[in-house]
């Protein structure tokens, strides 16, 4: 991939352009997009020291790892070990004796990743961008509209310059954090759709990085609907919320389903961290469990739901689901799991 990405523009538009009639069914923007967070994965996990105590999660792993959904991700989330912040063992918020010593542990938190986003991280990649790529082709900052500035943008060099760039920006954004677990993950293989239209185009096709498995992810999206499904009444959803009952969908009509629903215990475990790390009252993370588990909307959600999911429509390849037939369907498994 490194030797790609140091052709010069013409070269690589052409590539993306190829690439996109030879596949058929995605943009060459997007191909281009792809190509660069695939990069910036396998150039961020290959970060001395810190590389190593990374996990990617999130949809965009389910697209790009386990090739579950087939829309294009174009964020990368990315966890960081608590125990290489200094909050390992007792240290965690999860140990704090007391609520206002868990606040207090998880400010502390907040701060130590904060400082080492900006410090470390922003430092080494921008090493990793200036040793690889052209000069003034690329940047890397600090995105000024996260408020937890643990959130990282990077310009990468862009070869191709039409109207579809407000819906398919050249930016990668890398999501960082350290309030998620990483427990289970595995080492997996990630490749650009570049590879799979050129599959001699790149020396270095693939790179292997730690993810984290599906069925937790499976568990993730779940209580995030159960979340969503709680959400009080007099407060708008946040846009973009229709993906997670899209990705849900997605993920009941593949095998990890099976292989979620083999133990209740990793329920239990992403319920119980998201109690602690992503605490609110209104979720009722407590009754994120077999028998109370609410994962489709309520009917007064559904309206706002399929405008955001229509808004999203572009960012699929394959046939979009029908949002109606998403709800029937994860309202049949929620009954089918807690026993109605």
């Amino acid at each position: 991939m490194d030797q790609f990405a140091q052709l010069a523009p013409d070269e690589r538009r052409a590539y993306f352009e190829a690439a996109a009639a030879n596949l058929g069914n995605m943009s060459a923007e997007i191909i281009q997009k792809d190509f660069w967070v695939c990069w910036t994965l396998k150039n961020l996990f290959g970060l001395d020291d810190i590389g190593a105590h990374l996990t990617f999660k999130g949809g965009t792993s389910l697209s790009k790892v386990y090739g579950i959904i087939k829309r294009f991700s174009e964020d990368i989330d990315v966890a960081i070990e608590r125990d290489y912040l200094g909050f390992g063992d007792l240290k965690g918020p999860e140990h704090a004796a007391g609520t206002k010593e868990r606040e207090r542990r998880l400010q502390s938190l907040k701060v130590s990743c904060q400082d080492t986003v900006k410090g470390q991280i922003l430092t080494a990649f921008s090493a990793r961008c200036e040793s690889l790529l052209k000069p003034n082709s690329w940047s890397l900052a600090i995105d000024a509209n996260d408020s937890d500035r643990q959130t990282l943008l990077f310009t990468f060099p862009n070869a191709i310059d039409t109207g579809l760039q407000a819906y398919v920006r050249p930016v990668v954004k890398i999501e960082l954090g350290a309030r998620s677990d990483h427990w289970p993950a595995q080492q997996a293989s990630i490749k650009p759709y570049l590879h799979d239209a050129f599959p001699a185009a790149l020396s270095e096709p693939s790179s292997t990085i730690r993810v984290l498995a599906a069925e937790r992810t499976f568990w993730e999206k779940a209580t995030i609907l159960h979340m969503l499904h709680h959400w009080p009444a007099t407060k708008l959803l946040p846009i973009r919320m229709s993906r997670h009952y899209c990705d849900f969908y997605m993920l009941l009509g593949s095998i990890v389903k099976d292989l979620a629903l083999k133990d209740d215990a990793l329920l239990t475990r992403v319920a119980e961290h998201k109690s602690v790390f992503f605490r609110a009252a209104s979720a009722k993370y407590e009754e994120a469990k077999r028998g109370t588990l609410r994962l489709a909307p309520p009917d007064h959600r559904c309206t706002a739901l399929r405008t955001d999911y229509a808004a999203m429509s572009s960012m699929f390849f394959d046939t979009i689901p029908d949002l109606e037939v998403i709800i029937a369907t994860i309202s049949a498994f929620e009954q089918s799991f807690n026993g109605d």
